[in-house]
């Protein structure tokens, strides 16, 4: 994945691009809202949105190009075009930061300039994100003018903690990873619930993979279940004294057994309680509340469209933590479904305003239940990878 080339530690050979090197290390961005100014940002710029009409007059795109302006200069970067890693990391880090779409168009045009292009060529790449302004499917995002600063502040952030040189450079690729993820999530989210949420438990989970590599399952495991473990090993060991002619010519095959039970145990509790174990950590219950806005936020006129929370929506903050850790197993056994048995998650294709928590009637059990919505999901996820990313930056420079 080249666009992960963006985020590589300054070497100090940075350099400023002649003016015919920023031919060929070109694209072009498209946004869900307009970038007001140009930007630069993390040696690149990205100029003001211009707003293109697409074909049928129904639909609309903004589009802003991406211009290298000084970068290290990798090996590769002489032969083969810079501007689709460009690009796509900072479709991928805008997605991330904002839980929107973003896209892009790779330039084959020697692009430095809107300007260059004809109109059919500027619909032709805003096709790679149409944005529909009104109705159900509407994706036209109108950010106030404090989320809009907030949203290129965070973007500032994220690239600077991913450049440190404190950062461990695989604990940067695994961040990197899950951030493309999210990013594909938020892709699929009004086309497919249960690979949406699978993906986003993915993106928490292949990060909770990494931070807990070196620990051994049985950390895991609660008292009940490491007295069980430990009372199995005791009957091995009592079998070694009692018969010991028995145990020796049986001893590979008991080793064995052993080893099976704790697997047996890795298997039934290990993945999700790590899933779990990073969420408390990373993301706990006290921050929940902060973490999702209503759909119609950021919609044109949204203030107008945001009614009180459905009287079955549940804020994070009424219920108890073992509540909410229920509510995270059971959001991870609906990913298990999904990957395993392409079962769709309760409230597949259930259309809500709900942001939080919400109670609905699960046909495939027969009983009401509550589950946590995607702008939640989405908001945990964030925040982990987030808060993960800083804590590795600070620990790291003290270690």
């Amino acid at each position: 994945m080249d666009w992960h080339l963006f985020f590589q530690s300054p070497t100090g050979n940075e350099q400023d691009f002649p003016d015919e090197l920023l031919l060929h290390h070109s694209s072009i961005l498209l946004t869900p809202f307009a970038i007001k100014d140009d930007i630069s940002i993390g040696g690149v710029q990205i100029s003001k949105s211009e707003r293109v009409l697409l074909a049928g007059g129904l639909s609309i795109a903004y589009l802003s190009s991406v211009i290298a302006t000084s970068f290290s200069l990798p090996g590769w970067l002489d032969t083969e075009p810079f501007s689709h890693p460009l690009a796509e990391a900072l479709a991928i880090s805008f997605a991330f930061i904002t839980g929107y779409k973003f896209g892009f168009a790779v330039n084959t045009t020697n692009l430095v300039s809107l300007n260059q292009l004809i109109e059919a060529q500027k619909r032709h790449a805003g096709l790679e994100l149409p944005l529909i302004t009104s109705g159900n499917r509407c994706n036209h995002i109108v950010p106030s003018d404090f989320d809009y600063d907030k949203y290129i502040s965070t973007l500032r952030q994220l690239i600077a903690f991913l450049r440190s040189p404190q950062l461990q450079p695989g604990k940067r690729d695994q961040i990197l990873r899950s951030m493309e993820l999210l990013a594909r999530a938020i892709t699929l989210k009004q086309v497919d619930h249960g690979l949406t949420l699978s993906l986003t438990v993915a993106a928490i989970e292949a990060a909770a993979d990494a931070h807990y590599a070196n620990l051994k399952p049985v950390e895991f495991l609660n008292q009940q279940e490491n007295e069980e473990v430990e009372r199995f090993k005791g009957l091995v060991h009592s079998l070694r004294g009692d018969h010991p002619i028995l145990y020796k010519q049986h001893k590979s095959a008991l080793r064995e057994i052993v080893s099976r039970t704790i697997g047996f145990f890795k298997n039934q509790f290990y993945s999700t309680r790590k899933f779990i174990h990073f969420v408390e950590r990373y993301s706990p219950y006290t921050v929940w509340d902060s973490l999702a806005r209503h759909p119609y936020f950021d919609l044109p006129g949204g203030e107008y469209l945001i009614h009180p929370e459905p009287p079955l929506s549940i804020r994070p903050s009424v219920l108890a933590d073992e509540e909410l850790r229920k509510l995270l197993k059971n959001t991870y056994g609906y990913r298990s479904k999904y990957v395993h048995c392409a079962l769709q998650p309760p409230g597949s294709g259930v259309a809500t305003t709900s942001t939080y928590i919400e109670t609905i009637f699960d046909w495939d059990s027969d009983r009401a239940i509550r589950v946590i919505k995607l702008s939640l999901l989405f908001g945990i996820a964030r925040n982990c990878l987030l808060t993960w990313l800083v804590d590795g930056v600070s620990i790291d420079g003290e270690n």
